[in-house]
């Protein structure tokens, strides 16, 4: 089961930062996508929101951290894109809230109601360059084409590599969650049953 749940999630995973998902938001409503990041992370992507004149979609994506303020939000949101660099490992919210305008815009029909709306929501990770890969990406333009060519394959074998270990970070992650939870369920089972004893004796 915990093979099969970490394999549902690696999907989702490919399906956001490869194609996006489509998702519906009901009027006035409230709908969070949670994403696991690696600290050091530069994570990017496209929203796109249907336009309804009586109501506004704010945009804010939340850090792990418990109580944490948004680190990008923006407000009535349609079409663009965004950028954050990730502070720590976990789970970032991106949600997505429909309020109704305070105002509705101009021309707007009176009989117009708040509709669900589907909304797009793409995600693309990166990682920093260093200083060290800074200086190496300027000496590269003195080298031979096949010291080029080198130089460029080992950069992107270093980018598979911290791919794999940010890999191995979300598994033992979810594998951690994965046990507390199946020790909760048992024993949560058991008081349950007591507890019906009790009650059954009483």
């Amino acid at each position: 089961m915990t093979n099969l749940r970490y394999f549902c999630f690696l999907i989702l995973l490919l399906v956001l930062m490869c194609c996006g998902i489509h998702f519906d938001v009901d009027p006035a409503g409230i709908r969070c996508i949670s994403q696991d990041f690696t600290q050091g992370q530069i994570v990017h992507g496209n929203y796109r929101v249907p336009d309804v004149s009586i109501m506004q979609m704010n945009l804010k994506i939340y850090p792990p951290d418990k109580d944490a303020p948004p680190v990008w939000e923006t407000q009535d949101a349609l079409e663009g894109t965004y950028a954050f660099t990730a502070a720590s490992d976990g789970l970032h919210k991106f949600c997505f809230i429909d309020l109704p305008r305070k105002e509705p815009k101009p021309g707007t029909d009176p009989n117009t109601k708040p509709l669900t709306r589907r909304v797009f929501l793409s995600a693309k990770e990166a990682w920093i360059a260093t200083a060290t890969e800074d200086k190496d990406t300027v000496e590269k333009d003195e080298l031979d084409p096949i010291q080029i060519r080198l130089g460029s394959i080992e950069s992107r074998m270093n980018n598979i590599k911290s791919e794999m270990r940010e890999f191995r970070l979300r598994e033992a992650r979810h594998r951690d969650t994965s046990e507390s939870t199946a020790v909760r369920i048992p024993t949560f089972s058991a008081i349950s049953i007591i507890v019906l004893i009790i009650c059954g004796a009483l």
